[in-house]
C-alpha cells in the first residue's frame, strides 16, 4: 500500500504498491489520537482538511498498516 498526492492539497489516493490499483475502504486514522478520520472511496481517494494532521495511519484488511 502507498499513498500518492493528487493535484489538490487535501485529496490523496491509496493504491496497491504492486498493482497500482486503488484500495477501496481503507480507513484513515489520525495517528496521534488513534481516531478514524475518513475512509477511501471507490477510486481509493480520501479528503482531509489541509494541514490538520501531522501523521496518518492507513489500515485495510489484507494489507500492512502504514503511517504516512
Amino acid at each position: 500500500m502507498q499513498t500518492s498526492q493528487a493535484q489538490q492539497d487535501n485529496v490523496k489516493k491509496v493504491i496497491d504498491i504492486d498493482t497500482h490499483e486503488p484500495i477501496i475502504g481503507a480507513i484513515i486514522y489520525d495517528n496521534t489520537t488513534n481516531k478514524p478520520i475518513t475512509i477511501t472511496n471507490s477510486d481509493g481517494r480520501f479528503s482531509i482538511p489541509k494541514n490538520n494532521y501531522n501523521q496518518l495511519r492507513i489500515t485495510c484488511i489484507g494489507y500492512k498498516t502504514i503511517v504516512a
